[in-house]
């Protein structure tokens, strides 16, 4: 229920207030709040309810994406109404997974309701999930068609080679190098992985890299799919410098789902206008325990912690960060180490799932800002006990692997150096 971008170019504009409402005298302002549903009052679908969907559940809630269901109508989302009830007053939709007492900065994605909607969906729900009055309805959002792009259409489709997933056997790993085909240097605003469809579910994550100058190195992280993900978008002032003649080169992991099942992936890449260079250049960089790093070691039955370390060699302004673990991954706190030795935490998350690989992308108004020399500091938390719902064996010692019961430990971080002005 996360919509991928949280900017509100979803909101319809029966949900915008129009000043000319405000012109109105002083006995119909009147009726109009008489008219309002009072605190306690029923709710109902078209008038309380969809709106809601509309701004916070649709953007993953349709037909064609990664969601169980699509919530677009009443007829939709009336079967579900009880699990609706359930999973929106114990905040576990739409997904965020931050623990917000624990960090002073805005995220400009976050799709949380306000303690308000949930009431206002728990009310609807008790009173036997109503629809009203049809005439209340907001006008539909037009949304992709189910397979299409979400963020418009890209400068630049690139189309992975066919892979036919077995109906069961191991997971499998494929990289491919893919020629871009561009003939000249230009930079990247957006990067959009769409796996097919109706065959998405095999397809556990997509990691693509740059390769320019003849480089295979990590340096040249470029974006991720995961479950939980959308576009991947940089700020109106920063980009990625692509350069003519440069390749992709992408990870594919692969997971049998039960039905022999052949799927081909496709990557978009959004451009600025040719000849615009972006203030900013952004970098990425990951900390963690990163491949083949045998320094994850998780009993069975128990609950470990590591950490991982990260300099900044120059002042840096962050964009985003996203924790990376597995079936047992528990929770991960990002916080500065500054020069000064204070501590600030930058990101904090208390209840991870796997099945929501969220980007928290920062308020530019409120981004942090670090000086050079500043250490980024990952704590992670794995709980390989009985507790976790998602164990799959408790009684299993764990280690690093690609493996989604193998574990991992990254936080991928955006960010962008102050020094680089232009």
């Amino acid at each position: 229920m996360n919509a991928a971008v949280g900017d509100g170019r979803n909101i319809p504009a029966s949900m915008r207030m129009r000043a000319g409402k405000l012109a109105r005298p002083l006995g119909a302002i009147a009726a109009l709040l008489s008219a309002a549903p009072a605190a306690g009052a029923e709710a109902t679908f078209a008038r309380d309810v969809a709106p809601i969907l509309q701004s916070h559940c649709q953007g993953c809630h349709r037909p064609g994406t990664a969601a169980p269901m699509s919530l677009l109508t009443y007829e939709d989302a009336r079967p579900w109404a009880r699990a609706i009830r359930v999973q929106v007053t114990r905040r576990e939709m739409p997904p965020w997974r931050l623990a917000a007492d624990a960090v002073a900065h805005r995220f400009k994605n976050d799709p949380s309701l306000t303690q308000t909607q949930i009431d206002t969906i728990a009310r609807w729900v008790d009173a036997g999930a109503p629809l009203g009055d049809p005439a209340d309805l907001p006008s539909p959002i037009a949304w992709p068609q189910p397979g299409g792009w979400t963020n418009g259409t890209p400068d630049v489709v690139l189309t992975l080679p066919r892979h036919t997933v077995p109906a069961a056997g191991a997971d499998a790993w494929a990289d491919y190098v893919i020629d871009t085909g561009l003939l000249e240097d230009r930079y990247i605003q957006a990067v959009e992985t769409k796996p097919s469809a109706a065959r998405r579910q095999v397809v556990h994550h997509v990691v693509t890299f740059l390769v320019q100058d003849g480089s295979r190195s990590d340096d040249s992280y470029l974006s991720e799919y995961a479950v939980g993900k959308g576009v991947e978008a940089f700020p109106a002032d920063a980009g990625r410098a692509i350069r003519r003649k440069a390749k992709l080169r992408v990870n594919v992991h692969y997971h049998p789902v039960g039905q022999e099942i052949a799927e081909e992936t496709q990557i978009g890449l959004f451009f600025y206008p040719r000849g615009e260079v972006p203030r900013h250049e952004v970098r990425a960089l990951t900390v963690g325990l990163l491949l083949l790093d045998d320094d994850i070691d998780i009993p069975a039955n128990a609950v470990t912690t590591h950490e991982a370390y990260s300099r900044l060699a120059s002042a840096a302004r962050l964009i985003s960060f996203q924790p990376h673990m597995h079936l047992r991954g528990k929770a991960m706190t990002l916080e500065a180490l500054y020069p000064s030795g204070r501590r600030e935490i930058l990101g904090a998350v208390d209840h991870y799932q796997l099945a929501s690989q969220l980007t928290y992308i920062y308020d530019e108004a409120t981004a942090p800002v670090l000086p050079a020399g500043t250490v980024l500091h990952a704590v992670a938390t794995y709980d390989n006990t009985a507790a976790n719902r998602n164990n799959p064996d408790p009684s299993q010692w764990v280690g690093w692997g690609n493996r989604t019961v193998d574990e991992m430990f990254q936080c991928h971080v955006w960010l962008v150096s102050i020094d680089d002005l232009r």
